[in-house]
């Protein structure tokens, strides 16, 4: 049986890897469809791959936190939810919640 430590690392670890596939994903798609000519940038320059590279860790590492950050509070959110309304918890990321 996995501890709740080891469970809620273990969702954010998912979260970061499905965030950071968005980010390759959406990058390919950019360069693939040639938005704003950076795939012609890209080729016509002997060191594309060097902007193909950042820019894909760059992409990777926003949509990872992204979806890092929403995870948490996802957790958060689901904690106290008896007394929530239909738009759900009433306190926004669990803060000014009474101790």
């Amino acid at each position: 049986m996995r501890s709740p430590q080891m469970a809620i690392i273990a969702h954010c670890v998912q979260s970061l890897l499905a965030g950071a596939v968005a980010g390759v994903v959406s990058v390919a798609e950019l360069v693939f469809t040639d938005v704003g000519s950076i795939r012609t940038m890209m080729l016509d320059d002997p060191s594309g791959w060097i902007a193909f590279t950042l820019l894909a860790s760059a992409f990777a590492s926003t949509f990872g936190m992204a979806a890092v950050c929403s995870a948490l509070l996802d957790i958060s959110g689901s904690e106290d939810t008896s007394s929530a309304g239909p738009g759900g918890n009433r306190h926004s990321a669990g803060f000014g919640r009474p101790r």
